[in-house]
């Protein structure tokens, strides 16, 4: 995942860079909703993995939603 800034540091975009992963041989999928990180899993192996370890994703899934959210209100002044 790629944050981009415009030149006079604002925010400009998230970036994606890649749609796929395996974590100990299960593919997973990378999505964006709402500038948020979602994974889902494309198939029944993946869903049954990440039913079964479903807490440690979801604490992996907040942290870097969490990094995501800071450093896109970092700029922000109040």
């Amino acid at each position: 995942m790629l944050l981009e800034y415009n030149a006079d540091g604002t925010f400009k975009q998230i970036v994606l860079l890649t749609k796929q992963c395996t974590i100990n041989h299960y593919f997973f999928d990378f999505s964006l909703k709402g500038g948020l990180l979602k994974i889902t899993a494309p198939n029944s192996e993946s869903k049954k993995y990440l039913n079964k370890n479903e807490e440690e994703f979801q604490v992996a899934l907040n942290n870097i939603n969490c990094d995501i959210i800071k450093k896109l209100t970092d700029n922000i002044l109040f």
